[in-house]
């Protein structure tokens, strides 16, 4: 938030108006922090490390579905239960461009809290010095299990 309130600092000058000083003002940012992202899960398996990171940050958490391959949409997509919310003829479908932003907009409305404040899971995988996000959610079971299912894939 910004505020933005007269110098409190200038003195005015009652004898001579036409040498008071100019009003200046101060603008104080007032700065709205957002929680940083905590690990909810982590599990290393040889060179391979998989967490799962809470996050309100928005922009990583689409940067993550972005990454989602058709498997990980699709365990979002019965995840978040959407076969069993909508009739069929309601719904794209899922490979489609259409689909996929319909998925988004539903993860955005089950990772709502409070009014504005979303909260996103996000699974990451680390091989060595690489790390890449795999998949996002809007419940944190959904995505331990989604990282447990990439740890026994693997072994």
């Amino acid at each position: 938030m910004i505020k933005i309130m007269p110098d409190a600092r200038v003195k005015q000058d009652c004898r001579a108006p036409w040498r008071q000083p100019r009003k200046t003002w101060i603008m104080m940012i007032e700065r709205i922090t957002m929680p940083q992202q905590e690990k909810f899960f982590e599990k290393t398996a040889g060179d391979r490390r998989v967490e799962v990171l809470k996050t309100y940050d928005r922009h990583y958490a689409r940067e993550a579905f972005g990454n989602m391959d058709e498997a990980a949409q699709a365990y979002l997509w019965s995840s978040l239960g959407i076969d069993d919310a909508y009739d069929p003829a309601e719904v794209p479908p899922r490979h489609d461009p259409k689909g996929e932003d319909f998925l988004w907009e539903e993860l955005l409305e089950a990772a709502r809290e409070d009014g504005n404040l979303l909260s996103f899971f996000v699974v990451t995988e680390a091989k060595g010095s690489r790390s890449e996000s795999l998949y996002v959610s809007p419940d944190c079971p959904s995505a331990e299990a989604f990282a447990k299912s990439r740890i026994a894939a693997e072994q």
